[in-house]
């Protein structure tokens, strides 16, 4: 951390010129020993919300972004380097522990602050800059990170140089003197227009007909040949969380085996060479009398934002996002909701990990959207129990590192 850094401090949110210039790292140390302890322990133990709010005004603030002679983006003197990131439970309703968010952000490379906010309902991050005069396209990538890898919604506002932070108090905030600059910039992307005809309903089919499979018990899969290729079709068109998609088709087969399936959905994933397309497990399902009608349409598609990464960085671009998985509700609906909610905000490891004496998992990202598709489909089905099992397993390890 750069000892020298200063930011500009506000008597209150109302105030648009700042009292003084202070170091960067004195308001973090004002929040860990508690200089304004009294006055936040008020706001958090307020059950009024409009006087919550009136409260949380009053508290001295602060431009975590640089110095300003007045709060707004002319007036900036100088930059600090730094851009303060806000999650808040109106926004991020699913998130229920707020500690563990702080303790799970406050572990990453370009967080040098991690914080509870003012209400104690929230965690705000203070992330190095590598680029700090492209400031907004730091935060567009760092919101589309938040956003697609983990379904957390930041505070649009937090784009905003001039942005003020609330002063707080967490005697356990996490400061990291090492961060590094975090280096990915969010590149606006350009829609492509297909010129082929597309259907913009073939992902409702493939559920619908899976429905229809799962109602009527009907095996699709009989014969070597139509299973490889209705394995290839869904590895083809969903990657590794077709895989769940593939149980739920080949379970009807007389001699249905939960390892002979992912066996040979393992043996497609390595070499599948993408010329089964999802047609040919439209055309396999009509020959069993499952028909879906066609519905044609030419469309204009917006592609997923697109992150392009800096040399030298050390930071993991966007996966591609996952198609979103129905959901059959059953006996393990508050088990799956709870590993979802862990899932979605501990940061799953890079490395490779030991589940148990017997179980090494290569990918961790790739196996909790692989068992969570799976249990999804099988809820309550006792013959796939051993992956929740897996499950709950891998988030008690995570939980203890």
């Amino acid at each position: 951390m750069n000892n020298i850094t200063k930011i500009s401090v506000f008597k209150n949110g109302h105030d648009t010129t700042p009292v003084k210039d202070i170091l960067l790292y004195n308001f973090y140390y004002s929040i860990i020993n508690g200089d304004y302890k009294a006055e936040i322990q008020k706001i958090r133990s307020c059950t009024d919300k409009e006087e919550k709010k009136r409260l949380k005004k009053e508290l001295p603030c602060v431009t975590v972004s640089g110095t300003f002679s007045k709060r707004n983006s002319e007036s900036l003197i100088k930059h600090s380097m730094r851009i303060c990131i806000d999650l808040d439970g109106e926004k991020n309703p699913h998130i229920y522990n707020w500690s563990e968010l702080r303790d799970t952000l406050g572990t990453w490379k370009e967080v040098e602050f991690s914080s509870l906010s003012a209400s104690g309902k929230g965690v705000f991050i203070v992330i190095v800059l590598a680029y700090p005069e492209k400031h907004l396209q730091h935060y567009l990538a760092i919101e589309s990170t938040f956003k697609n890898r983990f379904g957390i919604i930041t505070d649009p506002l937090c784009k905003d140089i001039p942005r003020l932070r609330f002063m707080s108090y967490d005697k356990e905030a996490i400061l990291n003197e090492n961060a590094i600059p975090y280096r990915i910039l969010y590149q606006e992307p350009q829609p492509k227009k297909y010129n082929r005809p597309t259907f913009s309903d073939t992902w409702d089919k493939i559920k619908t007909i899976i429905t229809k499979i799962k109602e009527n018990k009907i095996d699709i899969t009989e014969g070597y040949d139509n299973w490889l290729k209705i394995g290839s079709a869904l590895e083809n068109e969903f990657g590794e969380s077709g895989r769940g998609y593939f149980h739920a088709v080949s379970q009807y087969h007389a001699k249905y085996s939960i390892s002979d399936t992912d066996r040979m959905f393992d043996n497609v994933l390595k070499h599948n060479n993408g010329k089964v397309k999802i047609g040919s497990f439209f055309h396999i399902a009509g020959d069993y009398g499952i028909k879906i009608q066609h519905k044609p349409a030419e469309v204009n598609q917006e592609p997923a934002p697109r992150i392009i990464k800096k040399e030298n960085s050390q930071i993991t671009t966007l996966p591609k996002v996952e198609k979103i998985i129905p959901v059959k509700h059953g006996i393990w609906d508050e088990q799956i909701e709870e590993l979802e909610r862990f899932f979605q905000i501990v940061k799953l490891p890079d490395e490779p990990i030991n589940l148990n004496a017997w179980t090494k998992i290569t990918d961790v990202s790739m196996f909790v959207n692989t068992h969570l598709s799976i249990v999804k489909f099988q809820n309550g089905n006792k013959r796939y129990i051993t992956y929740l099992d897996r499950l709950n397993e891998l988030k008690t390890i995570l939980s203890l590192n």
